[in-house]
């Protein structure tokens, strides 16, 4: 018996109230499969990264947690943010308030019934969803999270993909490597040295391919919501980036939430750009 565990498929919104680098509120609607939140600062794209995964966690909610509020901060210690997202049965509106890292309160929505769920009842039903996969931005790390190659096949298709997707880019005589546990690495010449992929780009195909394949074999995959570094970037690079991924998107229906740091706006259509303050130097 095959038991078909509600997943999620689309993260449609995101807001918070201020939530550390980004500390002015923040509101993001998804119009497109991808969609793009481009940040003023690279810190940003990683606390963005950050709220995301605390959201959908499941082992960070405690209403016994002790506020201090005779520190300075005061209140501005929690911070509240919402999801909206979408399964394969229904709609839902996920409030959370932190403390830290911890939620003292939690409730879910769901939106096209009457049914809410507070509390420890609204972590368990998460729980038993397959939740969006958030993928870490830390540049050290190039692991397989969305789908471990589990045999040569699926390996060397991922493997196929990101090359093809590479050399369409402009990065010649690549050389990527997939260990069977799922361990990315890239090798590239001396010669190719000024033209070399950055690694937070080769990481986020990398995370393209494993979902195409993903979607491929299984017919299913969650949403995506990673992160990958643009601000050294010229504008044709960030328009080539961009039209590949949202083609592969669309051609693959796969549901991919990006940010990504550059300091000056992206004027490319799926590209949300954060608010831009005035910084005297």
């Amino acid at each position: 018996m095959v038991i078909n565990v509600e997943m999620v498929k689309e993260i449609t919104s995101i807001s918070h109230d201020g939530f550390q680098s980004m500390w002015y509120p923040f509101h993001f609607e998804k119009e497109l499969q991808i969609n793009i939140i481009n940040c003023e600062y690279f810190r940003e794209g990683i606390d963005l990264i950050k709220l995301v995964h605390w959201m959908f966690a499941t082992n960070n909610h405690n209403t016994n947690t002790r506020i201090d509020n005779s520190k300075s901060l005061g209140i501005s210690q929690l911070v509240q943010c919402s999801v909206e997202f979408v399964t394969d049965k229904h709609r839902y509106l996920l409030s959370r308030i932190f403390h830290d890292k911890f939620s003292i309160e939690a409730k879910l929505e769901v939106l096209d019934s009457t049914n809410v769920y507070f509390g420890e009842d609204a972590i368990r039903t998460i729980q038993k969803m397959t939740r969006p996969i958030v993928v870490p931005s830390d540049r050290r790390i190039m692991s397989s999270l969305i789908l471990k190659p589990q045999d040569n096949y699926s390996r060397q298709s991922m493997l196929n993909l990101v090359d093809l997707w590479s050399r369409s880019l402009g990065f010649e005589n690549i050389k990527i490597g997939l260990t069977p546990i799922g361990h990315w690495s890239y090798y590239h010449s001396r010669k190719e040295i000024e033209n070399k992929p950055r690694p937070s780009l080769l990481m986020l195909l990398s995370n393209l391919a494993q979902a195409t394949v993903r979607k491929r074999k299984f017919g299913r995959c969650p949403a995506v919501i990673c992160f990958a570094e643009m601000h050294d970037l010229n504008q044709l690079e960030i328009d080539s980036v961009i039209e590949l991924i949202s083609t592969i998107c669309k051609e693959e229906r796969l549901s991919f939430v990006l940010a990504t740091s550059s300091i000056e706006e992206i004027d490319v259509e799926s590209v949300s750009n954060t608010p831009r303050f005035a910084i005297y130097r």
